[in-house]
């Protein structure tokens, strides 16, 4: 099945409008920069602090994704969006969640990228952080 038909089939078969999302965001990846999340209650919006592509094109990357912490802040500090600290300083509204630092084994190592950001987001907002969770399942969702 070539492009078109899928897309097409994909659209008629649709049960929501977030069914139909998931094809544009297929076809059009960049007029998409958030990514894909079904509504749940008043959850909010995600933050997105930079592009994949601004992490992954970094030259501190590959050694931070395998457990090079100082290579991760490195990144972290180069990558970091000031204006993204200051959307969630609006949305935490003065209280003080603790951050959620989670990390998982990866074929080369421990990604020391989640940490790095943690520590970064609690020292501008003044909050702890837990890097004692370990995820235990293989996402492979990178990219």
């Amino acid at each position: 099945m070539d492009e078109k038909e899928w897309w097409v089939k994909a659209v008629q078969e649709a049960k929501s409008l977030s069914d139909i999302e998931i094809v544009f965001r297929r076809l059009w990846p960049g007029l998409f920069p958030k990514p894909f999340r079904k509504p749940l209650f008043d959850f909010p919006d995600v933050i997105i602090h930079t592009t994949e592509t601004s992490v992954k094109k970094h030259p501190f990357y590959t050694a931070a994704k395998t457990g090079d912490a100082e290579a991760a802040s490195i990144l972290v500090n180069d990558t970091l969006n000031p204006d993204s600290i200051e959307a969630l300083k609006t949305l935490l509204r003065g209280r003080k969640p603790i951050l959620i630092s989670v990390h998982t084994l990866e074929g080369e190592g421990i990604n020391a990228i989640p940490e790095a950001l943690a520590e970064k987001i609690a020292d501008n907002l003044g909050l702890e952080v837990e890097n004692r969770i370990v995820q235990t399942n293989i996402a492979e969702h990178t990219g």
